[in-house]
């Protein structure tokens, strides 16, 4: 069974009412995704692109399983490519997903993306943690995090951000997007 079936059977089974529609925008982001990493360096160019729907993808959505986002305010700490932010805000069009990362340039090509799949519910965040936590206290109810190792220093700065009672959900870190 190829990578892509997989991911459209998963979201065929967890999404049966919206299947067509995200099925075009999944479409679209790997497209693009396929396209804009020959130019830019979003995400490992070492992995086939095949493997994107399944390491990707699917990895991102994984945390549907244990919460949902619906009107959730969320922060993908350390968004790179946009991993899990962008195929969160895909699925929960009605939650706020502010991506945030330290180099603008990826944020300038993850604006297109946004534009490109015809998503309104992403928000781009330039800057360390450090420099922009206090500009976000008690903003989040929810903050992800896939390719960022988590250090202590992080630490105080995640849960200053977080609102009382929030949400942190950190991908085993091992890989880089």
């Amino acid at each position: 069974m190829n990578q892509r079936k997989i991911f459209m059977d998963y979201i065929q089974n967890r999404f049966p009412s919206r299947f067509a529609e995200l099925e075009t925008k999944f479409q679209a982001y790997f497209d693009w995704l396929c396209d804009i990493n020959t130019k830019i360096n979003l995400i490992s160019r070492q992995m086939p692109t095949e493997e994107y729907w399944t390491y990707h993808f699917l990895d991102s959505l994984l945390l549907t399983d244990v919460t949902s986002f619906t009107s959730e305010t969320v922060l993908d700490f350390g968004t790179g490519g946009g991993l899990p932010g962008i195929p969160l805000a895909i699925i929960f069009p009605e939650a706020t997903f502010h991506l945030l990362d330290a180099r603008r340039k990826k944020l300038e090509v993850l604006a297109d993306a946004c534009e490109h799949i015809g998503i309104e519910n992403v928000e781009l965040v330039h800057g360390r943690i450090e420099e922009v936590s206090f500009h976000f206290a008690e903003s989040f109810d929810v903050i992800v995090s896939r390719s960022v190792k988590i250090e202590p220093q992080f630490k105080s700065h995640l849960l200053e951000m977080l609102i009382p009672g929030g949400k942190l959900f950190f991908y085993p870190h091992g890989y880089r997007s």
